[in-house]
């Protein structure tokens, strides 16, 4: 990637951030974006001191005419990516019926809708220029099974496996290829924005972020297995034992049994959830 630029959105901390450092180690130029770029100051920091440029954006990946003004105005500057990280996403903890339907709206539109216009926008520049291109869409094993507690973001992630499948299939792999990544809990942070988003149960949230094993499981990991399989092409990249089971889980058992197996797996691991 040395000399590419690349595109991290959600690149304040985090798996972004961790993406970010990744790269910057390979000599890829960055074009960081947020909602806010001071929240990107120690992510562009540590890059720089790598020798490495990098451009911090403002951008709520939820708007599209955002996604617009950033396509055109890094076209126009001979900065189209080489390789698109969608990465921004938030979450919210609680049952489907009770959850707001603003809570349900901000994660639909974050984790899917911010994809998807990423991929429209990007996606067709990439096509019209030289050379092979990648995209790296980040969905999550919540993809693969329907999780208790998270309707919102099981159904956002799934939408972002099958947006990266359709697209494998429409696009030759020779221009542009589409990784999903889908690594299994890590501490990412991202339980931070279910106590933002309202969650009914923020007891819960400091336990399930605990699940992620922050002492062992670090975004750093995740980060260099992601960006391995996407510049290698891999359809999908799953990274924690939990990913691989729940995707044989889906692949393998019947769906009649498929919702038995998750709630007594739910229950052994988290019994104040149902």
């Amino acid at each position: 990637m040395r000399g590419e630029w690349v595109l991290i959105t959600g690149a304040a901390g985090g798996l972004g951030s961790a993406m970010a450092w990744e790269l910057a180690a390979q000599g890829a130029k960055l074009v960081l974006t947020d909602l806010h770029v001071e929240s990107m100051a120690a992510t562009v920091d540590q890059a720089r001191r790598q020798g490495v440029e990098v451009i911090c954006l403002a951008h709520d990946v939820s708007d599209r005419n955002r996604w617009t003004e950033i396509a055109d105005e890094l076209t126009a500057a001979g900065r189209v990516p080489r390789l698109l990280i969608n990465n921004a996403g938030v979450a919210v903890l609680g049952k489907a019926l009770d959850i707001s339907d603003e809570s349900w709206e901000t994660v639909i539109e974050v984790d899917l809708w911010g994809v998807i216009h990423g991929c429209r926008e990007f996606v067709p520049r990439m096509l019209a220029k030289p050379g092979p291109s990648a995209v790296l869409n980040v969905s999550s094993c919540s993809a693969y099974i329907g999780l208790p507690m998270s309707a919102p973001y099981c159904i956002a992630k799934a939408g972002v496996l099958r947006l990266t499948q359709s697209l494998q299939s429409e696009i030759d792999p020779k221009q542009v290829t589409f990784t999903c990544l889908c690594p299994g809990a890590v501490h990412t942070g991202i339980w931070a924005s279910a106590a933002r988003l309202g969650s009914g149960r923020p007891e819960l949230i400091d336990r399930i972020a605990t699940f992620a094993n922050p002492s062992r499981r670090t975004p750093k990991q995740v980060a260099r297995r992601a960006i391995e399989g996407a510049l290698a092409g891999r359809a999908v990249v799953n990274v924690y034992g939990e990913a691989w089971l729940l995707d044989m889980m889906a692949r393998l058992l019947p769906h009649q049994w498929l919702s038995w197996v998750n709630r007594r797996l739910f229950k052994w691991k988290f019994p104040e959830l149902l």
